[in-house]
This record gives C-alpha cells, structure tokens and sequence, in this order.
C-alpha cells in the first residue's frame, strides 16, 4: 500500500531574489509580506543555466528563507546549479522554512505570513522589513497534492500552521468536509477566512499560556465525533505538543498511518540571545575545545539508541517515571536502569523530581518517530551504522567488513531479519522522490521492455509503465525485495491494470535476464566494490540492452561532515563507499564502457546512459 495517500511532485532546487511589495500585520500576531521580482517569472544564470518559474500549487507548500547569520551583513548563499544548488565550503546561511500563503502567478506576487514571537531571525526581519527590502528563498523541492479518495479532512494546527490551513480552506476542493481546529493566543488573532458549510471551522484561544503547552487541540480532537468514512488528518504546530494527538490518531482512533501526516513546524526553547539586539539569536560558534571534547565521546551516541532500544523514553512520555514501574515497563534490570538514568541526567536528557523521572526539553527529541525509527539498534539504519565498530579494518584493507564480523552480508541480512521490511520500505519512499522526474527524461525514448535492478524497484517500474502506455517492465531481484512487493501491493497487483505490464523475477541479475531493449540500474553501483560494480557493469552490458545508470556522485567541492559519515559507512559496509563523476566514469570505462550521456535530475541524482 501507499506510504500517504497524497502523490508528490517534485522540483529542482532553485535559488531566487526576492523583493518586498508590501508588508503590514493581518492581526497583532501575524505579519504578511507580499513579494514580487524577476526572478519568480524563471531566470536564466551567468552559466546559461534555465532556472523555471516560481510554482506552488498546494496548501501547504514551503519555501526557504535564506538569512545571514546574525552580526553578519550578507547571507553565504547556494550557486544555482543545474538541478542542484552549490553550497560554498565557507559556511551556510541561517534557512527557515515558511509556507506559501497565496501565489498569484498572472501578478506574479507571492505571499508569506510569519508568526510576530520576539525573538527569531526570521521573525524579527519581517517586523523591519519594507518595501524594497530584498531576500533569498529556495523551493518549494516538493508539492504533496491534495489527498486522494478521502471523505473527511481533519486538520489541526496552531498559529505556525494558520498560513497553510487558510489557504487549505479557501483553495480546498469543492465539496470536500472537513473540520478545522486551529489554536491563536488571543481573539483577536482570529482571521477571517470564508469556509464553505462542508467546513466546520472552530477556535481555541489559550489566553495567556506560552505556545505549545497547553492540551487545547489534543482535547478538542480527543472529543470529536468521529466522522464516517475516510479520514485523512493533517496536523502541524509545536513537535513535542503534537505527539499525545498523533498517538490518540493511530492507537485510538486506529487512523491508518497512510492517512496522517504531523508536522513539527517548531519547538518551544529558550534562545540564547545578542547582547546588542535581542531579538535576534546569538548563532555564535561553539569553542573548538568544546566541539573536539564532544568528538571524543563514544557512548553519548550509543546511549541515545539503547534508550531507544529499550523503550524508556516512550515510557517516560506516557508517565511511567518510578523507578520500579520502568523496570517493569521495559524489562530492565532495576539497579542497571537507575545507572542509566543516572547518565541520561548528566547528559540533560532526563530530569528527576523526588522519586519520579521524567524527560526533559531535549528528551522528547527521543520520542519523536523521525528520529527514535533511525536510532533502535534493530532499525536498518543502525544495523549498517555497527559496521563502523571495523573501520580500522575497512581503511587498512579497503573492503567490506560486514560479513567478516557479522557472518552476513548487509543486503542479505535485510533479506532475513525483521526490519527488511523497513530498508524496502524506505528504499520505495526514495525511489518516489527521483522515479517522477526520472522516467520524464528522454533516456526511455523508443525502449519496448526494461528490466529494474534497484532497491525500490516497483516505484521505479509503477511510473515508468504510467509514462509509457505500451512498455513492459521487468524487476529483478532478491527473494526478500519481490515478497516485501507483492506483500506491499496486495490486491493491486491482480486488480490494477498497470501490473499486468510488469513482471516480478526473485533472481540475481547474473542469472539469465529476461530479453529486453533497456536495464536500469539505480542506486546499486555504490553498494558494491570496484571490482564487483565493473563485473556488474560487464554482465549487463553483456545483454545487448540499453544500460541505464543513475547514481547521485559526491560533489567534492561541497561536500559536507553527513556526506563524509555516509560515505565511510558505506566504505565499511560495501566496501565502496561513495563515488565521484570521475570514480565513476572510471568504473564504466574499466567495464568497457562508455558515457553517451549524462543528464541531471533531482538534488544531485545523475543519469548515465552507456554504449
């Protein structure tokens, strides 16, 4: 089945100046700044790059502001790239987010609301802002259209979310129920916005409590008749706040996660402020001393995944903060758990209040699904993540130490332990970023039948066959991959018609291939050594098909501290690592070889076509 029931579009990364119409306070804590500049209508760059026009069709479109870092006059801003942005190696601005209120592309104007909460870089330059003032934003990269075959909308959100939600009411389709719970501080941050009879729109004032610590929206969804028939709820504001209504949604409710989305939009802390403005962050940088020190230590890291693992913080969340009761909880031993604890305090992840723990600001990070599903020791994430434990051995030997220490290999471990489903899972959720853009390029052109080898290969095959009326596709590959898609699939591959174009094969891609006029091969090249990736290359080739390569190369000139992580991991995993455009034309041209051409898709992805 479907992650969402919404369908993504995605764009190229583009950098645009903008510039300041107007800017005046729709109510006293909401200002809107309506902007205008070429630079919206698509421009061309210095290096003859087409960057299109400016587009949003959704409600709860983002785009990104790029500021400088406060006490800095200018932003460090991205080069436009074709299909990519070009940080410079010098530093990044400060981004924040903000959801398109209005776009009228006949006026070319478009409108942002930015919440008035004091201190905030963005925040702070809308309210001094004016006409003429200049900016830099970025996107949207995605457009989730709306939700498909849904009888009710739920959407909930607090004043961050008022943006997204009024233009959800006033562009929502017509006919389309829904209940609106929308949290302001005061009455008069109530804005006029004309619902239709289909939407119920209700109001909840908190008064003088700060944002994100009241139950006023959980309360208000936990007392609603639950409408009939399909549900998709959409719900954004404080993180932490949101996490009682997501869990009262999926357990209580039982709402399939394919029906809702939650978005943290922000997080209530306190912010170290400028001494001279303070109304503007201090983003000063740490001592190097201090950041070296933290370097050093192993077991912070490793105590995030073991709470995890071991399910304290959700069980702190939910009120189980005595010592016997957590034990009890999550099976530990009493007088171990209470060392644990001990450090989980020391690291400023837990608090204790007489004989009761409890998680502090920085601990609920740990409840959160974006990053608690990463850390258990048991997710695909950490289970590649342990092969660092042989990284001396990988850098000695330039090899895969994985099955030396583990006694399997990594993909083929997935194949068999419980979290497979997941590393297929997400390989399909990425498969939906790039496939869309992908299958539009002219690489397809004249091709009859293609045969898939790629992690996420049913996304891959489901929207070439939708671009291509009368191509057959065939996806290759292990056992574990075609059982996680026909289980994924159900019903659909017998129903839908689109899969009486695509053949399902559990078997290697060094066995015999079925006869076909073009392979495509995704992702796969850096999930093998040189010498296994040439072989590869050479037994596809081999088939007299049309070879279609699309990898994502390492930019050397920005290459980041996560791109270096990953690529060493992938080092001790694979024994491969990640690869330049240059490593990789070695390996096509070691494999006989050559690059007929090279096109850029989304956020760095590259197509080689091979002859």
């Amino acid at each position: 089945m479907p992650r969402t029931v919404r369908q993504k579009t995605f764009y190229s990364p583009a950098i645009r100046e903008v510039e300041v119409i107007d800017a005046y306070d729709v109510t006293p804590g909401m200002r809107r700044i309506v902007f205008g500049g070429d630079q919206l209508r698509g421009y061309t760059t210095e290096d003859g790059i087409e960057v299109p026009a400016f587009r949003s069709d959704e409600f709860d479109d983002a785009v990104r502001f790029l500021f400088p870092t406060p006490g800095e006059a200018e932003a460090i801003l991205p080069r436009q790239g074709d299909g990519e942005l070009i940080h410079p190696s010098d530093g990044r601005p400060m981004v924040r987010a903000y959801t398109v209120r209005y776009w009228d592309p006949a006026e070319n104007r478009l409108v942002v609301d930015f919440v008035r909460h004091g201190t905030g870089v963005a925040s702070t330059w809308s309210a001094r802002c004016g006409a003429g003032d200049r900016a830099h934003v970025v996107g949207p990269h995605v457009t989730d259209a709306h939700p498909e075959n849904i009888d009710h909308m739920l959407i909930v959100g607090d004043e961050t979310a008022l943006p997204a939600i009024g233009r959800w009411i006033e562009d929502h389709p017509r006919g389309q129920a829904a209940t609106v719970i929308i949290e302001v501080a005061a009455d008069a941050d109530k804005q006029e916005i004309p619902a239709g009879p289909e939407v119920d729109v209700r109001w909840l004032v908190r008064g003088d409590a700060p944002g994100g610590t009241t139950s006023l929206m959980f309360d208000a969804v936990a007392g609603l008749d639950w409408p009939d028939g399909a549900v998709y709820a959409w719900v954004a504001g404080e993180t932490l706040s949101l996490k009682a209504i997501r869990r009262h949604l999926v357990e209580d409710r039982q709402l399939p996660k394919s029906h809702l989305e939650v978005a943290g939009y922000w997080r209530r802390e306190t912010v170290a402020t400028l001494a001279d403005d303070p109304a503007l962050p201090d983003a000063s940088e740490d001592w190097a001393e201090d950041k070296f020190h933290e370097m050093c230590e192993l077991l912070p890291p490793i105590a995030l995944r073991v709470a995890v693992t071991l399910d304290v913080p959700e069980q702190l969340s939910r009120g189980v903060g005595r010592l016997d009761d957590l034990a009890a909880a999550t099976g530990c031993d009493r007088a171990a758990l209470a060392k644990f604890l001990r450090y989980l305090i020391t690291a400023d992840l837990v608090e204790q209040d007489g004989d009761r723990y409890r998680l502090t600001n920085l601990g609920e990070q740990l409840t959160d699904d974006y990053y608690a599903k990463d850390l258990h020791l048991e997710s695909p994430e950490a289970l590649a993540e342990r092969a660092l434990f042989g990284l001396a051995d990988a850098v000695r030997t330039g090899r895969s130490v994985y099955a030396d220490r583990f006694g399997v290999g990594y993909r083929d471990l997935m194949g068999t332990h419980p979290s497979g489903g997941r590393y297929f899972g997400d390989a399909d959720d990425f498969a939906n970023y790039i496939a869309p853009t992908l299958v539009t390029t002219d690489v397809f052109d004249g091709l009859d039948h293609v045969v898939v080898h790629a992690d996420g290969g049913a996304t891959y095959a489901t929207k070439l066959v939708e671009a291509n009326p009368d191509m057959r596709v065939t996806i290759v590959g292990m056992p574990a991959q075609i059982d996680h898609i026909r289980a994924d699939l159900g019903d659909t591959l017998d129903t839908d018609p689109l899969f009486a174009r695509i053949d399902l094969r559990a078997q290697s891609v060094f066995e015999e291939l079925p006869a076909a006029d073009g392979v495509l091969l995704v992702s796969m090249l850096d999930k093998n050594p040189d010498a296994d990736a040439v072989h590869l290359l050479r037994r596809l080739a081999a088939t007299g098909a049309k070879l279609i390569v699309v990898e994502e190369p390492l930019q050397e000139s920005t290459i980041s501290d996560h791109d270096t992580m990953a690529d060493l991991t992938n080092l001790a995993v694979y024994g491969s690592g990640f690869r330049t455009d240059a490593e990789h034309r070695a390996l096509f041209t070691a494999a006989g070889l050559r690059v007929a051409s090279a096109q850029h898709i989304y956020c760095g992805e590259t197509v080689y076509t091979l002859a």
